[in-house]
C-alpha cells in the first residue's frame, strides 16, 4: 500500500514540476472556475508579446478591431466597458491611442509603455490633412506612433510589460523573465546591426525616401534620415501615389544611392516605378496586422536586416 501511495505522490510531483506558468490544471468536477486576468492591448504586436511572456496565465485581447487604425478609432460602449473591467490595459502611447481621452481608465491598471522613453519619441514636424476611411478628413500632427519599429524603443517597452506582468502574476516571474530575455537577445542583435549600418554609411549616406512617417524610428536607429510621403499605413495607395513618388524623386540629390522604404502591401504597385526612378526598394513590415507565423521581435529584426541588405549586400 505504501508503495502504491508513493507512486501516486511521485507522479503528482512530476506533473506539478513539469507544469509551466501558462499551463493550468483542469478544475475538479463541480469546482468554481476562476478566469485568468484579462490584459487589454491596442496593437497586434503587443498581443504577441503578452502571449509569449505569460502564456495561458492571462487572457489577452486587442481592443482595436483589425480593420481599424487606432488613432482614428472611437471605442463604443462594449469596448469601453471591456477597457474599464480589464485587470491591465497596456497602451503603446506616442499618440497611438488618442481615444483614451474619451474613456475613463483606472490609472493603477493602465500602463503607457512609452512613458519612460518620452524624451526619445519623435514629434511629427508637419501634418497633412487626409482620410483613412469613413471617419472623415483629419491630420496626424503630434508624435510618431510606431515606436515598436525601433529595436531600442521596443526593448524598453517589453521591459515595462515584463514588470507589470510580474507584478500581476508573481508566480510566473521565472517564465516571464526567461521569455523576455529571449526577446531581448533578438532586439540586441538588431540594435547592433543598426550600429553597423551607422558605421557603414558614415562617409557617404544614402538618400532615403519613406512612404510614411512610421519608419522614422527605424531610420534614426540606423543613423539615416530623409523625407517621407503621406501614404496611409493601413489603406490603399492614394490615387496620385506614383505621381507623388516621381515628384519627390526629382527633389532628391543625384549621384547617391537611393532607398525607398515601402510597406510591403504597396510592393506590386510601386516597386517597378521606384526602380525606374533609381531607387533600391526596401519592403518593410509595419507590424500593424497580426502574423501568426512570426513573433513581433522577429518581424522588427527582419526590417533591420532588409535595410542592411539593401545597402551592403550586392545582388547579381
Amino acid at each position: 500500500m505504501r508503495s502504491f501511495a508513493g507512486a501516486i505522490f511521485l507522479s503528482a510531483l512530476c506533473w506539478l514540476c513539469g507544469m509551466g506558468c501558462g499551463e493550468a490544471p483542469s478544475p475538479a468536477a463541480g469546482a468554481k472556475v476562476v478566469e485568468s486576468p484579462l490584459v487589454i492591448v491596442t496593437t497586434a504586436g503587443f498581443q504577441d508579446v503578452v502571449e509569449t511572456l505569460a502564456g495561458q496565465a492571462v487572457r489577452v485581447q486587442n481592443v482595436v478591431p483589425p480593420e481599424k487604425f487606432s488613432p482614428d478609432w472611437r471605442p463604443r460602449k462594449e469596448a469601453a466597458k471591456l477597457l474599464q473591467q480589464a485587470s491591465l490595459v497596456l497602451l503603446n502611447g506616442a499618440d497611438w491611442e488618442p481615444w483614451t481621452e474619451r474613456v475613463a481608465l483606472a490609472p493603477s491598471r493602465t500602463v503607457d509603455t512609452t512613458a519612460g522613453v518620452s524624451s526619445r519619441l519623435i514629434r511629427i514636424p508637419d501634418a497633412v490633412t487626409h482620410r483613412h476611411g469613413p471617419e472623415g478628413s483629419h491630420s496626424h500632427a503630434g508624435t510618431v506612433w510606431s515606436s515598436w519599429l525601433s529595436p531600442s524603443l521596443l526593448n524598453e517597452q517589453i521591459g515595462e510589460i515584463e514588470r507589470r506582468l510580474i507584478r500581476m502574476r508573481p508566480e510566473c516571474k521565472a517564465d516571464v523573465i526567461r521569455e523576455s530575455g529571449r526577446m531581448r537577445i533578438v532586439l540586441q542583435k538588431s540594435s547592433e546591426l543598426c550600429q553597423q549600418i551607422q558605421g557603414g554609411v558614415t562617409a557617404e549616406k544614402p538618400v532615403v525616401l519613406a512612404d510614411s512617417s512610421c519608419w522614422l524610428y527605424l531610420l534614426r536607429d540606423a543613423g539615416l534620415e530623409g523625407p517621407y510621403l503621406h501614404w496611409s499605413p493601413t489603406g490603399a495607395l492614394p490615387d496620385r501615389a506614383l505621381e507623388e513618388l516621381a515628384t519627390a524623386a526629382e527633389k532628391l540629390p543625384a549621384g547617391k544611392v537611393r532607398l525607398l522604404l515601402l510597406h510591403r502591401q504597396f510592393s506590386e504597385a510601386v516597386t517597378v516605378k521606384a526602380e525606374q526612378l533609381g531607387f533600391r526598394v526596401v519592403l518593410l513590415d509595419n507590424c500593424l496586422q497580426p502574423d501568426p507565423t512570426t513573433r513581433l521581435v522577429e518581424r522588427v529584426a527582419g526590417n533591420v536586416q532588409r535595410l542592411h541588405d539593401a545597402l551592403f549586400v550586392v545582388t547579381p
